[in-house]
């Protein structure tokens, strides 16, 4: 029988295979039934985070890793429980957004701005935009321990704050700025695994291996990028 351990990664694992198998479909369901795609592809997200904090329940009082010590891993614990318990309106995805307007055909900000610290050279990748306002907003909240600690790690690791500052230079609302959290996830699993991998941990089921090996990989390149939308006013 494998270990609570081994489990939590086999399932992250499986659900990761499972995203991206969503993906792969999410542009001709769209086409067909927007809702049906859109809905599909949030649940998706949050079944990944559901996973990876499962992951954190069984090895965060393990020694030598401190998932809050990091950018990465702190803001995929954060998100996940923000969306677990939606007490606010945070974390609405761009797609969802795009979608809760349609009837209208007229989005409330006629520019915006996609950040994301995967290069946009990289075509085949995958993209999860959220609000970066609603991050700095979801550190206000009480349930939130070392808030300001977490928030600095964001704004220097994951180029929050010059996110922020082309977004304040380039003219664009607060709202109107979303941020990609993909390389965060992809940062944080390689990060987790290689912790897991000084622990002597050995994977179990054909997912679990998989992913295991792949994220013993070097990290893709990190390099901050923008692009714009205009929408007509």
């Amino acid at each position: 029988m494998p270990t609570v351990i081994q489990h939590a990664w086999e399932s992250l694992s499986n659900t990761l295979r499972l995203y991206v198998e969503s993906h792969m479909g999410f542009a001709s369901l769209y086409e067909v039934d927007r809702p049906d795609a859109v809905t599909g592809q949030d649940r998706a997200l949050e079944a990944k985070l559901e996973k990876f904090h499962t992951l954190y329940d069984v090895t965060k009082e393990l020694p030598g890793f401190d998932y809050f010590d990091h950018a990465d891993t702190s803001l995929l614990i954060v998100l996940r429980n923000a969306l677990h318990h939606r007490d606010h309106a945070l974390f609405v995805s761009w797609e969802a957004f795009v979608l809760a307007h349609e009837e209208t055909k007229k989005l409330p900000s006629n520019k915006y701005l996609f950040a994301s610290i995967t290069p946009e050279s990289e075509q085949i990748v995958v993209r999860y935009y959220l609000p970066l306002d609603d991050f700095k907003q979801r550190l206000t909240s009480p349930k939130i321990r070392n808030s300001a600690a977490i928030g600095a790690m964001w704004d220097q690791d994951l180029r929050f704050a010059d996110m922020t500052a082309v977004a304040n230079r380039e003219g664009f609302d607060v709202a109107s700025v979303y941020v990609d959290v993909m390389p965060a996830f992809i940062s944080a699993m390689h990060r987790v695994r290689g912790w897991l991998a000084a622990t002597d941990f050995v994977p179990s089921g054909s997912d679990g291996r998989i992913y295991y090996r792949s994220f013993g990989d070097e990290p893709p390149a990190r390099q901050l990028g923008f692009r714009g939308l205009a929408t007509p006013s």
